[in-house]
Order: structure tokens, then C-alpha cells, then sequence
């Protein structure tokens, strides 16, 4: 997809054919920037490359947590040549509160790994589904964007508060439950 950069540049081509009126050397000026306009996007289509050259994994436990903030990590590797600036975006599901959150836009470096991070929080116990990880990334130049949807889904279970039981449990393992009260 042509981004917002490219038609800003773009629309140089069409003012200097307007001023063309008045200098009519200006006509082939305005075709030729144009002509270059669409190779240089054409260009950064390719350069930009396909989703292979980025490596993306969704980590949580395998079991989730009733009522409290559950960690999501979107572990992103590169392989590209080139730093990358990219935005992703997870699909929680929909009973999750925090899932607005789910998208996240950064830099990587040449064959780089980062880690990206967003917490949810289930309503409701149960069986759920995360869906795929829908990527975008800008070619070097920023005049074409490239997106690609990563086959992601994942079932995940939601039980009540595990990080509280264990916290109960370990206060009974060294016979301080009586600190609680």
C-alpha cells in the first residue's frame, strides 16, 4: 500500500505541471519527477521484502489468570539486512480487557531480536482463542508499506487467580499463614 509520504511527494508533480502554464519547460520536469515518483515506490516495494524476513512468536502461560494482568510477550527476530520499522497488532479475544493495547510499533535493527509486551486481563473463566498477528512494515525509503497476517491462533485456559493460590500455598509451605490474619 502507498503511504501518505509518497502522495505528499507526489503532488510535487502536479504543481509543477500547473506552473507549466507560465514556463513550458516545466512540463517535462513534472512528467519526469513523476515517472521517478512511481519507480522509486515500484523500488521500495521490493526492497521492502515479504513477512520471512521477520520471525514473530506470541509467549504467555499456558494458563491464564481470572481478574488479574497476565503478561503477553511478542518476541520479534529479524533476518533482514536493514533496520525495520514495523507496528503489530494481536488479537486477544474479545473478553480480554487490555486488548486495545495489543498493538505495538517499533524499530529493529539488522538480524536483531526484541521483545514486546502487553498485558490483558480475562473476565471470564474458560477456554479462549488469541487470533493471528496481522504485521506492517515501511520499505526503506517509506513510500510503500507492506502487510502480512501471521497464522497465530492459540487456544488458552482461564482459571481463577493461580498466582494468589501459589501465593497461599507458599505462605502454607512455611507455616505462615497465619501472617494473612
Amino acid at each position: 500500500m502507498i503511504t501518505p509520504r509518497f502522495f505528499a511527494l507526489a503532488l510535487i508533480s502536479p504543481a509543477l505541471l500547473l506552473l507549466s502554464l507560465f514556463a513550458p519547460i516545466l512540463i517535462v520536469v513534472g512528467v519526469l519527477y513523476g515517472v521517478t515518483m512511481i519507480a522509486l515506490a515500484v523500488l521500495d516495494r521490493q526492497r521492502a521484502g515479504n513477512a520471512s524476513q521477520l520471525t514473530i512468536s506470541r509467549q504467555h502461560d499456558e494458563k491464564l489468570s481470572l481478574g488479574v494482568l497476565n503478561r503477553i510477550v511478542l518476541r520479534v527476530r529479524s533476518s533482514a539486512g536493514r533496520p525495520i520499522a514495523f507496528a503489530i497488532r494481536d488479537e486477544p479475544p474479545a473478553l480480554f480487557v487490555g486488548g486495545e493495547d495489543a498493538l505495538r510499533s517499533a524499530v529493529i535493527e539488522s538480524r536483531d531480536t526484541l521483545e514486546l509486551d502487553y498485558t490483558v486481563r480475562p473476565l471470564r473463566r474458560g477456554d479462549f482463542r488469541f487470533g493471528n498477528l496481522n504485521l506492517r512494515w515501511d520499505g526503506p525509503l517509506g513510500l510503500y508499506r507492506r502487510q502480512a497476517v501471521i497464522q497465530a491462533e492459540k487456544n488458552v485456559k482461564v482459571y481463577p487467580d493461580l498466582h494468589g493460590i501459589r501465593k497461599y500455598d507458599l505462605l502454607l509451605r512455611r507455616d505462615r499463614l497465619a501472617e494473612m490474619g
